[in-house]
């Protein structure tokens, strides 16, 4: 089932910092002060995310030059 998800961070993204997520079958959470690549996309922290049940969610937070700080991964239950 594909749909919208909620996501919960914590702790909050440092001041300066922003959010980046990707979705699919399976994610890999790019190194620390590396540039996430392809598929993660920006983030406000609030809007829900669509995404597929059972496929994975990334979370990273990024600095003001686009390098992860820290990141995180969970499995997707969508809301239709």
């Amino acid at each position: 089932m594909s749909g919208e998800t909620e996501l919960y961070v914590n702790p909050l993204k440092g001041a300066g910092n922003s959010y980046v997520v990707s979705t699919g079958a399976s994610v890999t959470l790019p190194a620390k002060e590396t540039i996430p690549g392809a598929g993660w996309v920006a983030w406000d922290g609030a809007d829900e995310i669509e995404a597929t049940t059972g496929h994975m969610v990334g979370v990273v937070e990024v600095d003001s030059e686009g390098k992860a700080k820290k990141g995180g991964i969970a499995t997707v239950t969508a809301a239709e």
